[in-house]
């Protein structure tokens, strides 16, 4: 018998009609080529035609990875929730595509901390570094933010990292401080290491004390 995690993801009855509409294949760099005239919109529409195939090629492989790499980065939180919520990937998968997306989201806030949570407690702990296992005490962790973002779901091991993020926010929107917090080994969803940033996502629910620790 033919189960979905069987199928690939093109012929599976509940994506094989759906396609990503051309907002999510394209960004808004891709746009501004419309305003080169005739020339432009031609290599737009050759862009959008090969990014569609691609995107179809990677689902008859079942690559939900390969699939979302043919879309707009900001676009593909919303495409792994779809999956996830029609029930499409199995645990392993929906881990793959949190691992790959999860560090391009520059700010993860705007699509949904309950969103985000939901996905990454159905894949369990997620990492993009082998090895890595969730952690079986208490950890301390370190946060660089501005006051109404203080208790977000992105934390680190790292204080001088939290320091780098409080002086960012600084320079670049509004006064910036690092906070400190403990987290339970339950509530942390996974730690990313690609860009050497000792980063723990957590369920802010989950945290424990928020408080300033120094001065950026």
């Amino acid at each position: 018998m033919t189960t979905s995690n069987d199928r690939t993801l093109a012929s599976d009855p509940r994506t094989e009609d759906w396609m990503p509409p051309q907002r999510l294949l394209l960004s808004n760099a891709d746009y501004l080529l419309l305003k080169s005239g005739d020339e432009g919109r031609r290599a737009l529409q050759e862009m959008l035609s090969a990014r569609t195939e691609s995107f179809r090629a990677a689902l008859e492989k079942r690559d939900p990875v390969g699939a979302l790499g043919c879309l707009d980065r900001v676009s593909r939180p919303g495409v792994i929730d779809f999956w996830h919520s029609i029930g499409c990937l199995r645990p392993d998968e929906l881990r793959d595509c949190l691992a790959d997306t999860w560090s391009l989201i520059e700010f993860p806030h705007q699509f949904g901390i309950n969103a985000w949570v939901k996905m990454f407690k159905a894949a369990g702990f997620v990492t993009d570094e082998p090895g890595i296992v969730r952690p079986t005490e208490q950890l301390t962790i370190y946060r660089g933010a501005i006051e109404k973002r203080r208790r977000g779901m992105s934390w680190t091991m790292n204080l001088a990292t939290a320091t780098w993020f409080a002086q960012r926010w600084s320079m670049l929107y509004e006064p910036g401080q690092v906070y400190v917090a403990e987290v339970l080994p339950q509530h942390v969803l996974g730690i990313f290491n690609d860009r050497q940033e000792e980063e723990v996502v957590v369920n802010p629910r989950g945290l424990r004390n928020v408080r300033t620790n120094v001065e950026p």
